[in-house]
């Protein structure tokens, strides 16, 4: 199964590439770009969300998509990304969301101008706010509609409004929209948020969680908005219209806590033919890089899903900061991520740029505080070329690029030796020949020191020890008082190793992370 150990670039079209010098990337400048793709070794294509949910009679019958924006390309140009992508031998994922949509679509309009529409019902309005719910935001989830005179229900920003799963109708227009894409020949699709589907029938207020909590979000047991019994059974029925066709997957996304919830996350997972192919859990996403809280969260991790079941590992996801925002601005340490990260049993997913080491865009006030123009600092332009544009835009672009652009530039980056997109090129190389990383056993190893990360990676044919270090200073390696004897193949400082049999790994340099081969011949 391709999936199990796909490595997945996610892109959002609006900063890939502009193939019409508007400032804003589009559809046919990802198709532009396929061969780069290809190159630093992808073998799948994951879409960020540009997509809202829409019947497929619309689409027939107009030839657009709702909710589409024209800027980003046709319906024509998603099939020819779809076709040419395919023909680079990459997979293509489309990321939806399938619990809202914008309060500028086409259902939304006509359920807003006439409570007798029949979208109204697609809806969840009150003529009075009925519950305490509140938004991941930590405000009211329920905003008033001026032309129903009527409150409406969002989970997330009053700009979008949740979609009534409990009714039927809706369900089956989503199964036929899932149907029509993967007609088109769609390879998957990832689910954001999916437990945030059915809300409790009665909209009763969720009990409060008075534990210490900063965010406000989680200061309420999210009980009956979210994790509903019934949402098990719409995702059934979207698996069992995936399963029509060879080949394809479904990915799950939980809105859950910023610490994440494993042990949930993996419910949704089917064993072979129901609910999800995989699940992405915000437990490696959101905590803090350093040894001892990812070996926690991965463990963990590794714990709820099992053996038997592949987990994905996603380090950033583009809501928060970038990779290097998160190592705290240190080049060295997303080195180090880097290395972890292709290091893991099951799915990789690597946001667009991360390759390229950007950091996030400073943005101007008018696109953190305007909705019709607010964006996310992970989403400056991607970096090509050096000089005007940066091989982006000959426009200004839709967002600043982000600082340093001439020397992160993929033109630069892949004339030099020791950059980190060569360093991505030449771990994702070394992960595809090494079924061992891919696919082996993964178990930490012990160590008295808390700024190490030490663990193996086997099959019944070869084992893999990798060592981290989370520190600027050099670090003496304790491992459970053994020595450490192999092979080193791989070093974050020095790239691929010469291979020297037998060399005992007394000391790890700042911030460094190796791969040593280990076996019989080499061990005591």
């Amino acid at each position: 199964m391709w999936w199990k150990d796909s490595i997945v670039y996610r892109i959002d079209p609006r900063s890939f590439q502009d193939s019409d010098d508007d400032g804003m990337g589009d559809v046919k400048g990802i198709t532009k770009r396929m061969d780069y793709i290809k190159h630093v070794g992808f073998n799948t294509i994951l879409l960020s969300p540009m997509l809202q949910p829409g019947s497929v009679e619309h689409i027939k019958s107009t030839g657009t998509l709702a909710g589409f924006p024209t800027n980003l390309g046709s319906i024509q140009d998603i099939h020819n990304l779809i076709q040419n992508a395919h023909e680079h031998g990459l997979k293509i994922l489309f990321s939806l969301v399938l619990s809202n949509t914008s309060i500028d679509h086409p259902w939304f309009e006509a359920a807003a101008n006439d409570k007798n529409s029949e979208y109204s019902s697609f809806y969840l309005f009150s003529d009075e706010i009925p519950n305490n719910w509140i938004n991941v935001s930590g405000k009211k989830a329920w905003s008033f509609e001026e032309r129903r005179k009527q409150y409406y229900h969002h989970s997330y920003n009053y700009d979008s409004a949740d979609l009534n799963w409990r009714n039927p109708e809706l369900g089956l227009i989503m199964e036929e929209y899932l149907a029509y894409w993967l007609e088109s020949g769609v390879d998957g699709f990832y689910l954001q948020d999916i437990n945030t589907l059915i809300k409790d029938d009665a909209l009763r207020d969720n009990p409060t969680n008075f534990g210490i909590i900063r965010r406000r979000y989680e200061r309420q047991e999210h009980v009956f908005d979210r994790n509903r019994s019934e949402t098990h059974l719409k995702l059934e029925r979207l698996r069992n219209v995936v399963n029509r066709y060879d080949d394809r997957i479904l990915i799950g996304r939980l809105q859950t806590p910023d610490a994440g919830e494993p042990e949930l996350s993996a419910s949704f997972l089917g064993i072979e033919s129901e609910k999800m192919h995989l699940v992405v859990d915000r437990s490696i996403t959101n905590t803090r890089f350093t040894a001892n809280r990812i070996e926690l969260s991965a463990k963990r991790l590794y714990e709820a899903i099992g053996s038997n079941r592949t987990p994905v590992w996603e380090l950033i996801d583009g809501s928060r900061s970038r990779m290097l925002g998160r190592c705290g601005k240190v080049e060295a340490l997303a080195r180090l991520a880097a290395l972890f990260q292709l290091t893991q049993r099951g799915m990789i997913i690597l946001y667009y740029g991360q390759e390229l080491g950007l950091p996030d865009s400073k943005l101007p006030l008018y696109k953190r505080l305007f909705r019709k123009k607010r964006a996310k600092q992970t989403l400056g332009p991607m970096i090509w070329s050096t000089g005007e544009g940066s091989g982006f835009s000959m426009a200004e672009p839709w967002i600043p690029f982000a600082r340093g652009a001439n020397r992160l530039s993929v033109e630069n980056q892949l004339l030099e030796e020791g950059s980190i997109l060569q360093l991505y090129r030449t771990l994702i190389k070394l992960r595809n020949r090494t079924p061992a990383l891919q696919r082996g056993v993964c178990s930490f190893i012990q160590t008295s020191n808390p700024r190490l990360l030490a663990y193996t990676r086997e099959t019944e044919e070869e084992r893999y020890a990798v060592l981290l270090n989370f520190d600027e200073r050099y670090q003496r390696l304790d491992v459970d008082g053994v020595e450490i004897r192999g092979t080193v193949i791989f070093s974050t400082l020095r790239g691929m190793a010469s291979e020297s049999k037998g060399v005992v790994l007394k000391e790890l340099g700042s911030y460094e992370g190796v791969i040593l081969r280990l076996g019989s011949e080499t061990e005591e």
